[in-house]
């Protein structure tokens, strides 16, 4: 991102479970959202079966029309398997978990390994040339093999 974190993505596991936040929005703000997140390129919005979904505190969930941003480019990989964000909680998949710093140095030692740290990260917040990069090592290394 912007900020330089790496985010989380939906990965299909039948096994697995995650917990996520929802945000119920208008067809207008689902607009605004939709013109933040890179459609086509970064994300796509995909619809998620709402049979498939606990929602909590939403009491009248049946029918519910639900959608999700799913990176265009998969889960990061590690070995060829998912890797999955630790700070997500998350069950039943089997994936090696990373706090966003391990996963920050991972990337570092993929993309640019010949620069400080601090400079790569400084470079994916600032540089659009950093973080072209970042993304396209990101791309690279979430693809199945």
């Amino acid at each position: 991102s912007g900020y330089a974190s790496i985010p989380a993505t939906i990965e299909p596991v039948d096994t697995a479970s995650a917990e996520v936040h929802v945000t119920l929005l208008t067809r207008r703000q689902l607009e605004i959202m939709n013109a933040t997140e890179d459609l086509g390129v970064e994300y796509d919005l995909h619809r998620i079966d709402s049979s498939l979904l606990y929602l909590e505190d939403l009491h009248a969930s049946s029918g519910l029309e639900v959608d999700a941003y799913i990176s265009c480019h998969g889960a990061m990989r590690m070995d060829g398997k998912p890797v999955a964000l630790a700070a997500v909680p998350q069950s039943g998949h089997g994936f090696q978990a990373l706090a966003q710093p391990d996963m920050q140095k991972r990337l570092h030692d993929l993309t640019a390994p010949e620069l400080p740290f601090d400079d790569f990260v400084a470079g994916n917040i600032k540089g659009e040339a950093g973080r072209a990069r970042t993304l396209e090592a990101i791309a690279r290394h979430c693809r199945s093999e």
